[in-house]
């Protein structure tokens, strides 16, 4: 699921980081995943990082809450 937002503020700072329409996605992994499927979905947000085409959402960041 996707949430789009007007503007996107810096969950430490708080202030205004993008003046554009972003979208937010949220993949839940579970504590008790298994190595081959975590390694599977960093390495897919990689890929997604190094992507850039007009028809394809661009992907700006991503990080790991623990």
């Amino acid at each position: 699921m996707y949430k789009a937002y007007q503007k996107y503020r810096d969950p430490n700072t708080g202030q205004k980081t993008l003046h554009r329409v972003v979208a937010l996605k949220e993949v839940k992994m579970k504590e008790s995943i298994s190595k081959k499927a975590y390694k599977e979905v960093i390495n897919e947000v990689e890929m997604m990082k190094r992507i850039t085409h007009p028809n394809i959402i661009q992907l700006y960041d991503s990080f790991i809450d623990r």
